[in-house]
């Protein structure tokens, strides 16, 4: 059983990140509370050709930090049995793959598998090696409903950018767990009915007499 992780502001908090850089860089003091658009061109229009090279040269995915109780989450769930696949649209950087996996390590995230797609991409196209997909969390309104064409469970992370999204949300990852939890919880129980009516039909009959 697999559950799907987006990076960025799921388990890794880099708006906080993004702030500060671009509050530096440009002198536009803008909470990333009041950001209404995913697209951050949006809001920093001065920079907007060279975005990319100035979160590449302020190395703004190393100076993030995990989301406070991303470690604990993803390990409970791997203590749980979920293989766990962090898919994550930092294809927009050159070096994402190798920046996000030390990342990884040095924050002591527990994983099982790291696909990167292009920023705006289409994340169905790295699920095939997955199996048997219980639940995909995202922050990004279009990922939550390409998930939903293939009728994977998914939750919504709570962030400014999809206030309007009328997807079910939630504002914590502990609330990842305990749907986790709960699936666990139904699955051992019908396993546990299944057992009992399996039984085969001498047993039964004894167990009548």
């Amino acid at each position: 059983m697999t559950i799907i992780f987006d990076l960025d502001d799921v388990l890794a908090n880099l708006r906080e990140s993004l702030y500060q850089t671009l509050t530096q860089v440009t002198g536009v003091d803008l909470h990333w509370r009041h950001w209404q658009h995913y697209d951050l061109r949006q809001h920093y229009s001065t920079i907007a050709e060279r975005l990319d090279e100035v979160l590449i040269c302020e190395r703004t995915l190393e100076a993030c930090h995990p989301e406070p109780s991303a470690v604990a989450v993803t390990r409970a769930l791997h203590e749980l049995g979920y293989e766990l696949a962090i898919v994550t649209a930092r294809g927009w950087h050159p070096q994402a793959e190798a920046i996000t996996r030390e990342w990884l390590y040095h924050h002591r995230i527990t994983y099982d598998h790291l696909s990167v797609v292009p920023l705006g991409g289409n994340k169905l196209t790295v699920l095939t090696p997955f199996r048997d997909i219980m639940l995909a969390v995202d922050d990004h309104p279009s990922h939550i409903a390409r998930y939903q064409t293939l009728n994977i469970p998914t939750l919504l992370m709570d962030r400014p950018w999809n206030a309007l999204y009328p997807g079910e949300r939630i504002y914590h990852l502990e609330t990842a767990l305990t749907w986790a939890e709960a699936r666990i919880s139904k699955h051992r129980s019908n396993n546990k009915y299944s057992a009992d009516t399996d039984t085969d039909p001498e047993t039964i009959t004894q167990l009548r007499c």
